[in-house]
């Protein structure tokens, strides 16, 4: 018996049905390339004899070609040859149904005939019937992976590496506090005209550059706040100058100019020696063969645009570093201070340096620009507000040499016996009656003791075993009335925000500190209701 010849209302019917079919099909698809759009991973849709049906935009970055390009085009065209017997015999197994996913790497042919390796998840999409019709790549670039690992790998040392710069520049801070803490006290006690006076300043200047250099190491493991002081570019390009030189070799010359008008900023001095020290090795990096770095200071008024349409002068002080290196073009400079960006290759730079400057720049509230062209050099300018109080700043050594006086009993605990030594002096030396303790317990141990009446506790801030906020908590619980003084090495760990410290009201004084910055706190504190 032969079937019945189709009616052409059932042919119609059928029709619609596949077209039915074929929309949804369509509006599946659309879902799945929209969905995989947003996918960082490459995304493509195939037939499963490989012709290319859908991609996403990772995919097409990954290999180089257009939608348009990839639609002439079929998998084997873009598999490396020793990769085409392997594809063609897991198509295979694909269309007859032996195996419905499976992973594997391999290798693409990038548009610009380079090879990419790939990590490559195969699954099977079916139609309706659950007949597979179509195959889904999922794919993901191995050397792009590992290079994001590396990335990782490099900022966790970079983590490590600010830790143990943090717990240098804590240790360090013990030293040069008991070091510039006695030179000081040496200067006091000399007579105007000894030439030993004199020396005894020059100590505490080296101990102040020491600190500067220590403020840099805090900067790097970001554990300090920035100090704002008023400085001049001037001398600080000036006494860079000898260190500059050392650092760029015989091939490059330095050339500093510096104008006898430059007025003062504020900023952190540190920061800003970072900065331009960043600026030079970059410079000099720039100039393989050897060359001229140009550093010119000034003062320059620029127009400023308000939140409010209107523009104002704004004075500032400027700082240029040029160089006749190899220059850059408009895409390198509009990435030049991203963070992990370099043109040095892998082992000449980290891509911070830049990133780093900008930083400092963007806090200190100026702004950093680049001017460069191939083969032309480049010039990074800085602008840096000027500062309104234009007051030079006065050394330590020139400060009143008066100390504050009391005669209140303190609890000094601090673990290091040289530090501990030198606040004694100055205590006991104003009047002050010190009780000493060199950890936690042995303090806890005094304060119960009520035959010592305690008014202050002046503790370090990290001790072994015990540490000075944990101390403090533990008196305060049952003597409410003492105040507390902390010294800390550490200027901006979270546990060190007064709002937090026990009792409210309590004061951190940083290390290294003066006699003169000691005893104003301690007074300060003990006359605060």
């Amino acid at each position: 018996m032969t079937d019945p010849i189709p009616t052409l209302d059932s042919l119609q019917k059928h029709l619609e049905v596949l077209e039915r079919i074929d929309a949804a099909l369509r509006d599946r698809d659309a879902e799945m390339l929209r969905n995989a759009n947003f996918n960082p991973l490459g995304v493509a849709m195939l037939t499963l004899d490989g012709r290319w049906i859908k991609t996403n935009n990772a995919f097409r970055g990954m290999i180089g070609y257009s939608e348009a390009e990839l639609h002439v085009t079929s998998l084997e065209d873009i598999t490396h040859d020793d990769d085409v017997e392997a594809d063609g015999t897991r198509q295979l197994h694909l269309r007859s149904g032996s195996i419905r996913c499976f992973e594997t790497e391999k290798r693409f042919l990038r548009k610009d005939g380079t090879v990419v390796r790939a990590f490559v998840e195969v699954s099977l999409v079916p139609d309706e019937s659950g007949t597979p019709v179509l195959m889904m790549f999922e794919v993901q670039d191995v050397d792009a992976g590992r290079h994001l690992q590396d990335r990782y790998r490099h900022a966790q040392k970079i983590e490590t590496l600010g830790r143990i710069a943090g717990c240098v520049a804590h240790d360090f801070n013990n030293v040069l506090t008991a070091i510039l803490g006695f030179s000081q006290l040496l200067y006091i006690g000399l007579e105007q005209d000894s030439e030993l006076r004199d020396f005894a300043a020059e100590i505490v200047k080296s101990a102040n550059r020491a600190v500067e250099l220590t403020g840099q190491l805090k900067v790097f493991s970001r554990r300090d706040d920035r100090e704002l002081t008023v400085m001049n570019l001037n001398e600080i390009v000036t006494e860079l100058d000898s260190m500059l030189r050392r650092l760029i070799g015989e091939k490059v010359t330095l050339d500093i100019e510096t104008s006898t008008h430059t007025g003062n900023s504020s900023g952190d001095r540190g920061q800003i020696e970072q900065v331009i020290v960043n600026l030079v090795v970059n410079a000099r990096d720039a100039m393989p063969e050897g060359g001229v770095i140009k550093i010119s200071t000034g003062n320059f008024d620029r127009m400023r645009s308000n939140p409010d349409g209107s523009e104002t002068v704004e004075t500032c002080v400027r700082l240029l570093v040029s160089d006749e290196g190899i220059g850059m073009n408009d895409e390198t400079q509009c990435r030049i201070f991203d963070p992990y960006y370099t043109t040095k290759g892998k082992k000449k730079g980290a891509g911070l340096g830049l990133y780093t400057a900008k930083s400092i720049v963007d806090q200190s509230g100026g702004d950093i620009e680049v001017s460069s062209e191939p083969g032309k050099g480049s010039t990074f300018t800085i602008y840096l507000p000027r500062a309104r109080d234009a007051e030079e700043m006065q050394s330590q050594t020139q400060a009143d040499t008066d100390l504050a006086t009391g005669s209140e009993t303190i609890l000094l605990v601090e673990d290091e016996g040289d530090v501990r030594r030198f606040v004694s002096q100055v205590l006991s030396r104003s009047g002050y009656q010190v009780v000493e303790a060199a950890d936690g317990a042995e303090a806890l141990a005094i304060v119960t003791d009520d035959a010592t009446p305690i008014q202050m506790i002046l503790t370090d801030f990290v001790m072994p075993n015990m540490n000075g906020d944990e101390l403090a908590e533990r008196v305060c619980q049952d003597r409410p009335d003492i105040k507390v003084l902390y010294m800390s090495g550490y200027a901006n760990e979270d546990r060190l925000k007064s709002e937090n410290l026990k009792p409210v009201g309590s004061i951190v004084l940083k290390k290294p500190f003066s006699p003169q910055e000691l005893m104003g706190t301690v007074h300060q504190l003990l006359d605060a209701s």
